[in-house]
């Protein structure tokens, strides 16, 4: 399918309705808003952005609460931690739960506690940084503010390496012989503190000699001794922490609005979105001129609810050549889920088909091809099942877990016509029964010997079809778009040119039949390109030099895209062998290392090829299939709708 066209939709509404239209459309989440700027009327200006302001900062501190909240929360288990806290909630408790909470209160009040328990924090880092410091000091007799002169002495306490003591006393000797006394504050070998008193008859000769070693002074100061000192700091201490602990369990008891916040959060969010859109608007002193688009899907349901609003004026109608309309996809359940596969690369331009259901098949295909292990399947199809019936998950993740749901389907049918089952060998664990059955359905078992090749020649030639769909789309798409050059000379050739080399070299093996006629179509065809496919051609070379160029790159980019195809072969294998290995470590250990082998090793081996099938099928359709017709770069439809990055409505 197509993707589904978007239609402008125009409301012009009363200031005064501007609470309840955003509520509608929320509600709806079928219309993208966007910045309604109107040459013709340019006189006009977007409405007070005030309300925008307000919203998020209120968003802003919920958040830095709920931040703050979460330390105290309990932890989540392992499968509510890969999608964040959640709350599920019926839809009347959604609509009513704010009549009796104020979140911009509880917000304020959370975001105080912080700001309390951060006050506390710094005031207790201080208070033990200073304990330690007076406590180095404790032996110090004297009140530290008593140091310093009298009329006839200096007394004063220093810190120095100890093992310069005997070298100062010694000079301290010779300067000022016995008019000193040097006290050491501890017998300690690692304490350097002394207190040292002098005559202030000797005061330029001592400090001459203490200048050369350069002591510490004593950093303390004050009327109480360091001992007193260290008594009113653990009072202090013991006080601080009794009022953080006091903090800490109010905060605790503040949980109790942890779930209201995370709706608060959604909620404010929403309202948030909705006045920046206002905000972006065009208004006069009494009306407001909205604008944005709605898929033509959703345009009745859409008019049936604005019927309800009593506008002044709405209107839908179609996007003019110079609008960019964004770009919606609507698929068939089967196929919605590998749109993820298609927003990876980019949405379909303006004039472009939606490249969903023409890959979807294909990537399942190749995605099992590439895990070729049913028991592999299976379990890549149960956890996806379990993550999605267990986890709240965002959208996107739900398609995720979707397409590795019939990921695995194909798995697990690919896995049984190849024969593989975790990699085990049936008969050599003496269950012929199993083996029988794997027998009889298997198609091609690429660790059997002689069938390697056979899974290889299978490989490209999966591919050799793919690539030849992605050429006939090209011609389509080309011919939609009204492009003829592109269409008859350098898509419909190429398709053409693939058939015939089909019909060339299978005819013949398939039925013995004769083929020449291929081969001379095949020239036929050849010609063609050389002499057609440089009409139009803007690479500035003469169109007989454009068409040779043209035969060349694409003969050998064609035999280039085929072989990259063997990697499905490549890692197929890679999954049997690997598996294989592991059953063998398995069996040859004890019970106890055959059953964490067989654990870990095959829980590793489904998540690395898993991951590998994944990437390399993207990148087959990413640059082999998608070069042949989709170009991409459209803009994602994003409608306004309720956030709900943290709520779960209950069904």
């Amino acid at each position: 399918m197509a993707n589904s066209r978007v239609k402008r939709i125009e409301l012009l509404l009363h200031k005064n309705q501007r609470a309840e239209v955003l509520a509608t459309l929320a509600d709806a989440g079928a219309v993208e808003l966007e910045p309604a700027e109107l040459e013709q009327f340019a006189e006009l200006e977007h409405p007070d952005g005030e309300r925008a302001k307000v919203q998020r900062k209120n968003l802003s501190r919920i958040k830095d609460a709920l931040e703050y909240l979460e330390r105290f929360a309990p932890k989540l288990g392992f499968l509510a931690g890969m999608s964040g806290r959640k709350v599920t909630v019926d839809s009347s408790t959604l609509k009513e739960y704010d009549r009796h909470f104020n979140a911009t209160e509880v917000s304020e009040r959370v975001l105080a506690v912080e700001a309390r328990e951060n006050e506390l924090t710094t005031q207790l880092a201080r208070l033990n940084e200073e304990r330690e410091l007076v406590a180095s000091w404790s032996n110090l007799t004297v009140p530290p503010g008593s140091l310093g002169e009298s009329d006839s002495t200096v007394q004063m306490a220093y810190s120095l390496n100890r093992s310069l003591f005997a070298s100062l006393r010694e000079q301290l000797t010779a300067a000022a012989g016995e008019l000193y006394e040097f006290a050491p504050l501890s017998k300690a070998k690692d304490s350097g503190q002394f207190l040292l008193v002098w005559h202030k008859s000797v005061n330029d000769d001592f400090r001459t000699v203490l200048k050369g070693f350069d002591p510490a002074p004593c950093p303390l100061s004050g009327s109480l001794t360091p001992q007193k000192q260290l008594l009113r700091l653990e009072e202090e201490i013991a006080s601080t922490r009794s009022e953080l602990e006091a903090t800490l369990k109010e905060a605790n008891e503040l949980l109790e609005h942890l779930e209201p916040l995370y709706l608060s959060l959604d909620k404010t969010d929403t309202h948030s979105q909705g006045e920046g859109h206002v905000a972006l608007a065009l208004a006069t002193e009494e009306t407001i001129y909205l604008r944005g688009w709605v898929p033509e899907i959703a345009i009745t349901g859409v008019k049936q609810i604005l019927k309800r609003l009593d506008l002044a004026y709405y209107e839908f109608r179609d996007p003019t050549a110079e609008e960019d309309p964004p770009i919606y996809l609507h698929n068939v359940a089967p196929i919605r889920p590998f749109e993820m596969v298609t927003d990876l690369y980019g949405r379909p331009n303006r004039g472009e088909s939606d490249p969903t259901p023409f890959f979807a098949f294909f990537f399942a295909l190749f995605f099992g091809i590439c895990l070729t292990d049913a028991g592999y399947g299976f379990l890549l199809a149960g956890i996806a099942g379990l993550m999605l019936w267990k986890m709240p998950l965002a959208e996107n993740s739900r398609k995720m877990m979707k397409m590795m749901i019939i990921a695995g389907f194909f798995t697990m049918v690919v896995g049984l016509l190849t024969g593989g089952i975790f990699g085990l060998d049936f008969r050599a664990l003496n269950i012929p029964e199993v083996a029988d059955f794997l027998d009889s359905i298997e198609v091609v078992n690429p660790l059997k010997p002689g069938q390697m090749f056979n899974f290889f020649y299978l490989s490209l030639g999966l591919g050799y079809a793919h690539l030849l769909i992605g050429y006939l789309i090209g011609f389509f798409e080309a011919l939609k778009q009204k492009d003829k050059n592109e269409a008859f000379f350098r898509k419909l050739p190429w398709a053409l040119v693939m058939i015939l080399i089909a019909i060339a070299v299978g005819l013949p093996m398939l039925t013995g039949g004769d083929a020449t006629w291929a081969w001379y179509a095949l020239i036929a065809v050849g010609v063609y390109v050389l002499l057609f496919s440089g009409v139009g051609d803007n690479s500035g070379l003469p169109r007989i030099g454009a068409g040779f160029f043209n035969l060349y790159s694409g003969l050998s980019g064609l035999f280039s895209d085929v072989l990259s195809y063997a990697r499905l072969f490549a890692l197929g294998l890679a999954t049997g062998v690997i598996a294989s290995v592991v059953n063998t470590m398995a069996f040859d250990s004890s019970a106890i290392g055959m059953v964490i082998i067989l654990v870990v090793g095959h829980l590793f081996n489904l998540a690395m090829n898993a991951l590998g099938a994944f990437i390399h099928t993207a990148r087959l359709q990413f640059v082999e299939f998608f070069g042949k017709f989709y170009e991409g770069g459209g803009r994602t439809f994003a409608p306004y709708a309720h956030s709900i990055n943290h709520t779960v409505l209950k069904k």
